[in-house]
């Protein structure tokens, strides 16, 4: 009876997933090349598989094997780190091209490692965690972090984050950051001092924002209405690269601002132009237009430093059509597991407030702090990333 149960709820989830895959086939960035699943196979997916973990280990597994999963996900991140400073996964390309069979021996010898036992134990478990296939072969996922990009950055900065961790404690009551506790200084203070941890952050942020930007073009409908919009704090320019590459409207324009260096180079696009722009400089003003975008900005901030930026967003909505996105994490309840993505969001948290000066905000949050800045909300769209994106305009009392 039991097994008939459980089949006719696979061939359930089975059909439902088919149904949705051929009702909105994913969604493809013209500008990176990213792609989104369905949104609703995103956002339900992790949860049952949370919820399957959870019963398993909860039901079925004795404690010490939960307690080896924490830590086997310490394990993962010092091992990948080093595994990118031996340049492995190189050693692993180079002998796939040259027809040779990646061995412990082999792969030891190309990265000039005397340990043969060492590498084999990683590679051991790599191939356990599904990093690589049996053989030792590169999957998609250490294929891509081969190339680079968003893992290469936080492994470089992944040293002074780590540096933080036992002093969670002691900082928190001294009533102080852990990181800025460690290192006697705020994290954008260091990427100042050290360029190095600067451009990787830098790195990270450009080549992560891509899913997300894509999510927020497709899954807030209403862009169009706008004829010109103004991307605050928008990098390198990958919202505006997105929406730009989306829209029909030949006679929208989109103006990235942020620091000089950063958004010069944004784009070739003639639609899309750069505004250099400082949030904390008193003499920094913004250009006029119908839509304003703050995207991934203020969680980084303090309530303080968040009404330092709003305030100079809220004169520029004096007229009722004008409007400001925020396009950011908006933190679930969590007296009840209703967002199958709870814990990523509620990991990011933990990281603004432990790295940076700021944190992730529930719904209730976002009303206080945008009412203290004489702005409300109009609507809420949830996106296929962890973002939503909260339409927001000047409130009639301000």
């Amino acid at each position: 009876m039991i097994i008939q149960v459980l089949g006719t709820v696979v061939a359930i989830l089975l059909v439902f997933i088919i149904v949705q895959i051929a009702r909105k086939p994913p969604a493809r960035s013209k500008v990176s090349g990213v792609k989104l699943p369905p949104g609703i196979i995103f956002r339900w997916m992790p949860r049952i598989i949370f919820e399957i973990e959870s019963f398993i280990l909860r039901r079925i597994l004795p404690l010490e094997t939960a307690a080896m999963k924490v830590l086997s996900q310490q394990q993962m991140l010092g091992i990948l780190n080093a595994c990118h400073q031996l340049r492995v996964w190189d050693a692993i390309h180079a002998l796939e091209n040259d027809e040779e069979l990646p061995t412990p021996t082999s792969i030891a010898n190309k990265v000039h490692v005397p340990d043969v036992s060492g590498i084999k134990c990683m590679l051991d478990y790599l191939v356990a965690q599904r990093f690589l296939t049996p053989g030792y072969r590169l999957t998609p996922f250490t294929e891509g972090m081969r190339q680079g990009g968003c893992l290469e950055g936080l492994f470089t900065v992944m040293g002074p984050l780590f540096q933080q961790m036992p002093n969670i404690a002691p900082a928190l009551k001294q009533g102080r950051k852990p990181f800025s506790y460690t290192h006697n200084t705020t994290f954008f203070e260091l990427c100042k001092k050290q360029p190095i941890y600067s451009h990787a952050f830098d790195q990270m942020m450009t080549t992560t924002q891509a899913a997300p930007a894509l999510a927020a073009a497709i899954d807030f409908p209403f862009w169009y209405k706008y004829n010109s919009i103004v991307d605050i704090g928008g990098g390198s320019g990958t919202l505006s690269l997105e929406l730009a590459s989306r829209t029909s409207r030949l006679d929208q324009r989109f103006i990235v601002c942020d620091q000089a260096q950063l958004c010069d180079a944004c784009t070739n696009d003639p639609r899309i132009s750069s505004h250099p722009f400082d949030f904390f400089d008193t003499n920094a003003t913004l250009p006029d237009a119908d839509c304003y975008v703050l995207k991934n900005v203020l969680h980084n901030w303090s309530d303080a430093g968040c009404q330092t930026i709003l305030q100079k967003i809220t004169p520029m909505l004096a007229d009722n059509s004008k409007v400001l996105i925020i396009i950011d994490l908006v933190l679930p309840p969590t007296t009840k597991r209703t967002d199958p993505l709870m814990p990523q969001k509620y990991s990011y948290n933990f990281a603004m407030f432990a790295t940076f000066l700021g944190k992730e905000r529930n719904l209730a949050d976002w009303s206080r702090l945008l009412a203290d800045a004489g702005l409300e909300i109009v609507d809420l769209h949830n996106t296929r990333s962890l973002n939503s994106v909260l339409r927001c305009r000047r409130s009639p009392h301000s």
